[in-house]
């Protein structure tokens, strides 16, 4: 799957949690799990942990770095999100509904 594709999967993804009328615990837990997958995505996509020696698809030196930069920002992002979507977990009261409209 390309990065394309995969963006606009996740796209479709939180689209869809966000158009449920759903608990708000249930949201923020659905939200953890696409922002997790979404972040394992581009960690496996980009290679991020690969040496920049060897490249990706006939990239590599700089230009492999900036796209390993900014995979490595784009994850600490969703990570921070997680984070957030956690703490509302615990947070957040019981029997409250999101409501799509």
């Amino acid at each position: 799957m390309t990065v394309e594709n995969q963006e606009n999967a996740f796209v479709a993804r939180v689209l869809a949690i966000r158009s449920q009328h759903i608990l708000i615990q249930d949201y923020d837990r659905q939200m953890i799990a696409v922002l997790d997958d979404r972040r394992k995505a581009i960690q496996a996509t980009l290679l991020t942990s690969e040496s920049a020696d060897e490249g990706v698809s006939g990239c590599s030196g700089q230009p492999l770095e900036e796209l390993r930069l900014n995979a490595m920002q784009e994850m600490s992002r969703l990570q921070s999100f997680i984070n957030n979507f956690r703490q509302s977990v615990r947070e957040d009261p019981e029997g409250v509904f999101i409501d799509s409209r």
